[in-house]
């Protein structure tokens, strides 16, 4: 699985398809045949790899809707979730900052 820096801004890759859902998202790559599900948080972080925010940013924005959960564990969850999006290349690492 790919490393990612706190620091490192990351965008979605505009070759994925993202479906929205009542309770979620679907994004599909159709050059790979690759489908993932997305529950509504995970939908939510995706929204957010659009090169505006760092990892540690997006990190925030979990942190502050759960609240009640250590930080700690929500920037590993987090961390873990957009290195699978990024293994898979439904994200991308940004090239410049924007």
């Amino acid at each position: 699985m790919p490393t990612i820096a706190n620091d490192e801004r990351l965008v979605q890759n505009e070759n994925s398809v993202f479906r929205e859902e009542d309770d979620g998202a679907f994004l599909f790559d159709p050059e790979g045949g690759r489908l993932k599900y997305l529950n509504a948080t995970g939908a939510e972080v995706y929204r957010l790899c659009d090169g505006t925010r760092n990892v540690e940013e997006i990190v925030d924005v979990v942190a502050g809707v759960f609240a009640e959960t250590p930080r700690k564990n929500i920037e590993r969850d987090v961390t873990a979730f957009l290195a699978t999006l990024l293994e898979m290349n439904f994200i991308v690492r940004a090239c410049h900052d924007i």
